[in-house]
Order: C-alpha cells, then sequence, then structure tokens
C-alpha cells in the first residue's frame, strides 16, 4: 500500500510548502483529512521546522509533531524573511535552532523511536550547550537509531586565519568537553575549518 501512494505523498508535500505559504481554508480541510499515517509520512519528507509549523495549521494534525521519526534541524530553516542572512542574522539563527532542538526533544513522546537526528548549527557555547543538554537527554530516555551534527564555524574559510581556526578548534573541545554524553551518541560528526591542536 505505501508503494502506490508513495507518488501521492511526493505531490501533497509540494501542497504542503504552499499550504505554509498560503493558508487556504480548503487545501488545508482537504489535508488534515489524510489518514494520519499518511500524514506522518508527509511531515516526516519536510524539514522539522516546517512540518511544526504546518502541524500548528489545524486542530487534528497539532500532536503530529511530537510524533516525527526524522528530525532534521537546519541553520538554513531560520533564514529571514527577506530570503538571505548577514553575519547579524546567524546570531538570533542559531538561538532558534537550539530553542527548537530543546522544545521539540523535550516534548516528545518516548515511546515513538526516533530513526534520524540530524542537527546544523554555528559554534557558539550557549547555543552549543542547550543542543548538546537536549541530545544528550533524547538520547538516554528515546530510541535514536542515528544522530548527526553538522558544526558550522562562524567565518568562512576563506576569511579564516590560522588563529580563528585555533580559537574554534578550542572552542569545540570546550563543547564537547560539557556534552561528552551527546558526542558519544554520535553516528556523524560534520566538522570543517577548524584546527585542534
Amino acid at each position: 500500500m505505501l508503494l502506490s501512494v508513495d507518488p501521492w505523498i511526493d505531490a501533497l508535500v509540494g501542497c504542503c510548502n504552499i499550504l505554509m505559504q498560503k493558508s487556504d481554508p480548503v487545501m488545508l480541510d482537504g489535508f488534515t483529512k489524510l489518514p494520519e499515517d499518511v500524514l506522518l509520512n508527509i511531515l516526516d519528507r519536510l524539514n522539522t521546522p516546517d512540518a511544526v509549523r504546518t502541524c500548528l495549521l489545524s486542530k487534528r494534525t497539532l500532536h503530529l509533531r511530537h510524533m516525527l521519526s526524522n528530525l532534521h534541524i537546519r541553520i538554513n530553516s531560520f533564514v529571514p524573511r527577506c530570503g538571505y542572512a548577514t553575519l547579524k542574522d546567524t546570531i538570533p539563527m542559531n538561538a532558534a535552532v537550539a530553542g527548537a532542538t530543546d522544545n521539540i526533544l523535550s516534548f516528545r513522546r518516548q515511546d515513538i523511536p526516533l530513526r534520524k537526528l540530524s542537527i546544523g548549527f554555528y559554534l557558539r557555547y550557549y547555543d552549543c550547550l542547550t543542543i548538546g543538554k537536549a541530545v544528550a537527554r533524547a538520547m538516554a530516555t528515546h530510541n535514536i537509531h542515528s544522530a548527526e551534527f553538522n558544526i558550522l564555524t562562524e567565518k568562512p574559510p576563506d576569511y579564516s586565519t590560522i588563529d580563528d581556526r585555533r580559537r574554534d578548534g578550542k572552542q569545540l573541545m570546550t563543547f564537547f568537553c560539557s556534552c561528552t554524553d551527546a558526542f558519544a551518541g554520535l553516528t556523524r560528526l560534520h566538522l570543517r575549518n577548524l584546527k585542534l591542536c
């Protein structure tokens, strides 16, 4: 049954993206009348912040945000409405990633396994601590199949000096020492533009 529904799900994911931009009551009503397993399949294919926003559109779908099995929370999910981000914008964007990670993992149902947890964020100490502690708590209480961090540095590789890379390396080690439980459960860690010495 799932294989025959799959082409429809891809089309519905596109409709779901449209729903988030325009809340047309007719389309919204049709979307929420779908069976719960189909809705979850659609929502799991979306970026997690978009899936949560979609769940908030209706009372019938409100509880689904705690049942998602794939969580992808990236810094680019919180780009301002203008469509681009400056260095100054990355501070609230990173805080939004930390807040979303903490909120989603804290209120998640423990009986539903988490297939994939993927978080992309900038290496800023207090935001890293929030994310690391939330992930460590989730690893202790949930069944997580795959967890990954994609850690970015503030300066792009072309603009960073050796001193910037060393500073970022020290900051990563401080984060690692503060959240060893989170790092112990990771299946993938993406790092770039830092020097460990």
